[in-house]
């Protein structure tokens, strides 16, 4: 705004999902409307006329073309124009007229409905979901007077559900997490009075209450062209301008150490790491720099491109976004390490079968080149026992087969001729890779970022956590770990403490679901059940509460007697959603190999449905293209899709059977989890409906 023009204006939440179902067209109209009327209140073709009959004398109008009218709220004696739907004529005004915008006593800035079809018949055989709660404590979590009785006549979480479109958006979260039975209303409270700072309980002061926390949630405050702009041409991904109070409390809390945030999937973890990066850029000097990083690439690039939608250049400027494996790459390039990183599986299993071959390994030691490189990783680079005698005294946590001291000697022979093949061929995997970064970051002493944000910490290796130690000194704001054990799909369990990374109190959890309906929320999670988690630093995890916002149906599981007659169910489905306009970049079909992946993809370009497949090294970035994802389990992790299909959830994919069947004990365990989690980490990437489908012999795991 000029300075000239001391008025505010905001766009509610909800304007921004009228304004998205808006023609293309009519979407331009309404920007150049708001763009027109941000850089001057007073130009000349901008009208506001009082809604006749509103319940509201503060709500208004402007038109956008003879068919379209902005809803404005407007307090004019203190300057605050609040943009607040936006629609054709008669629904426009018909939405107006029975609306309200008040401050409750929570200082929340809530519009909502007044009038309604009351149903009147709670008896005692069908009595209200509320009739537990008094008038009293629904009015302290946010419930305005004039919904009370209204509240209190549904008599079923369904009647609720339909009525989300009267309540604003605050009371009917803060009702849900009731209704659910996920929260008490004490905690609901307690939650509220946490998040709460510069309450003010009048009525009318809309000036002050606009730039509450608890408001940024509900209202994004217009500051100057430029920015509007770049919200309202991109793609409106309402995570770049909202945020929650919870989250944005975590965000911009400066917390005097490391910090520790978890959440199950869906609730925003990463948006709050990306929101949590733009802040602390804000505050970084010249040449000084943050480090984001992820287990994998295409999530690293996914992150990169988010980050440019939500900060200044100035703030990218000093971001680095990488995931780990690469930037010890850099590192060594850097330092002028002759040294090349394997990652190929089948250069991996050759190195370790010429090792074994070397060493001259009794053959009455039946261990296959896998138990070799696993008892490397999961103990040698795991606990630092890089020699012969710190090996034999090393713990072997979650190793099922017990060996005696001369058995690890002679095991310790293979270990001691693989590092030197890898020595001699100057090569290294990435675990012993980063063990030396780190090594070599200490003779340093340098201090390489100001901030670290680990994304995905559950997929990352002890090592790799001491490394990212390494990189920044302890102090405050020094590294912030989002992760959730729930989404373990590579059998890393992390222990902060024992990496030099200590939490002390400082550990927050995310509870609000913001991508699935609670029906697949609780499907999902029911996947998981009798299966131990932990808190990233080896203390068992209790029950996370959570609460997805959303309900539509449960997930569609189907099983068929053959693979032509699955294919061709999901053929079918793909093309009644293409006869609904959905747009088939939302759907991704999901299956556990490389293998099954192309044989979908065949199927489904043979039958005139073309597919965009989502590799490791490749983040989903063609959005413009209207053809369906498709994708491995381990790729879609950190990703989102109105629809998933789940296929070939058969007994023998999932959980997959050639990893499976020779490993027994606490191994068979951690795997079975972990194979576990990949179906939760899939089904938890849809936003509306969730399909699971096999054939043949059903995956056990379906029961």
């Amino acid at each position: 705004m000029g300075d000239k023009f001391k008025v505010k204006v905001a766009m509610a939440n909800n304007f921004f999902n009228a304004f998205a179902a808006l023609p293309r067209r009519t979407q331009t109209k309404v920007s150049e409307f708001i763009f027109k009327f941000e850089s001057d209140s007073t130009s000349k073709g901008i009208n506001f006329e009082k809604v006749k009959n509103a319940t509201d004398d503060k709500m208004f109008s402007a038109r956008v073309d003879d068919d379209y009218r902005i809803i404005l709220v407007i307090q004019k004696d203190q300057g605050i124009y609040l943009l607040v739907h936006v629609a054709k004529h008669d629904d426009a005004y018909r939405w107006a007229v029975t609306r309200k915008c008040r401050l409750n006593q929570l200082g929340a800035i809530q519009i909502y409905e007044t009038q309604f079809n009351y149903n009147n018949e709670v008896t005692e055989s069908k009595e209200s979901i509320f009739k537990d709660y008094t008038d009293e404590q629904l009015l302290s979590i946010g419930v305005p007077k004039e919904q009370l009785y209204y509240t209190k006549s549904l008599s079923s979480k369904e009647q609720f559900y339909s009525s989300q479109d009267s309540y604003s958006p605050d009371t009917f979260e803060y009702l849900s997490w009731i209704v659910n039975g996920n929260f008490s209303i004490d905690e609901v409270l307690e939650l509220l009075q946490s998040n709460l700072t510069n309450q003010d309980s009048s009525e009318t002061n809309f000036e002050i209450a606009i730039n509450n926390p608890i408001n940024k949630s509900s209202f994004y405050v217009i500051e100057g062209e430029e920015s509007l702009k770049k919200i309202l041409d991109a793609p409106l991904e309402k995570w770049r301008v909202f945020l929650h109070p919870m989250q944005r409390q975590i965000v911009e809390t400066n917390y005097s150490g490391s910090a520790k945030i978890l959440g199950s999937a869906g609730t925003g973890k990463t948006v709050v790491a990306l929101h949590r990066a733009k802040f602390l850029a804000s505050h970084l000097k010249e040449n000084q720099k943050l480090l984001f990083t992820t287990f994998t690439t295409n999530l690293a690039t996914d992150i990169s491109q988010n980050l440019l939608k939500i900060c200044t250049k100035e703030e990218y400027s000093h971001i680095e976004v990488t995931n780990l494996d690469q930037w010890v790459n850099s590192f060594f390039n850097n330092q002028q390490v002759k040294t090349t990183i394997i990652y190929d599986d089948k250069t991996i299993e050759d190195l370790w079968k010429e090792s074994i071959t070397s060493a001259a390994i009794d053959p009455d030691l039946d261990f296959d080149w896998k138990f070799y490189k696993e008892e490397w990783e999961r103990v040698v680079v795991e606990n630092e026992a890089f020699s012969k005698d710190l090996y034999i005294s090393a713990r072997r946590i979650g190793r099922s087969k017990k060996l005696d001291r001369k058995t690890k000697l002679a095991i310790w022979n293979v270990f001691d001729t693989y590092i030197n093949n890898c020595n001699q061929k100057n090569i290294k995997d990435i675990y012993f890779a980063m063990y030396e970064a780190k090594q070599m970051l200490k003779k340093e002493k340098n201090d390489y970022y100001e901030h670290i944000i680990v994304d995905e910490a559950q997929d990352l290796s002890n090592v790799a956590l001491r490394l990212l130690r390494s990189m920044v000194k302890e102090k405050s704001d020094d590294l912030f770990i989002v992760g959730d054990a729930h989404q373990r799909i590579y059998k890393q369990k992390q222990y902060l403490s024992k990496c030099g990374i200590y939490i002390r109190g400082r550990s927050k959890t995310l509870k609000i679901n913001y991508r699935t309906t609670e029906e697949i929320r609780k499907y999902a999670i029911a996947v998981l059940k009798e299966c131990e988690f932990d808190d990233l630093d080896g203390n068992k995890l209790k029950d996370l509460h959570c609460q997805s916002l959303t309900h539509g149906s449960y997930p569609i599981v189907k099983h068929f007697s053959d693979q032509i007659s699955e294919q061709e169910f999901i053929k079918n489905e793909i093309l009644n959603l293409k006869d609904q306009n959905i747009n088939l970049s939302n759907i991704c079909i999901v299956a556990r190999t490389n293998e099954l992946v192309e044989v979908y993809k065949k199927y489904l370009i043979n039958h005139g449905i073309k597919t965009n497949e989502i590799k490791k090294y490749k983040a989903d970035d063609d959005t413009n293209t209207q053809d369906v994802r498709i994708a491995t389990m381990h790729r879609v992790k950190g990703l989102e899709f109105q629809y998933i299909f789940i296929v070939a959830m058969n007994e023998e994919y999932m959980p997959l059977r050639s990893i499976v069947k020779k490993l027994e004990g606490e191994s068979l365990q951690e795997t079975i989890i972990s194979e576990k989690s990949l179906l939760y980490v899939s089904l938890t990437r849809a936003q509306k409906i969730a399909y699971v489908t096999s054939f043949k012999k059903q995956s056990k795991f379906l029961s």
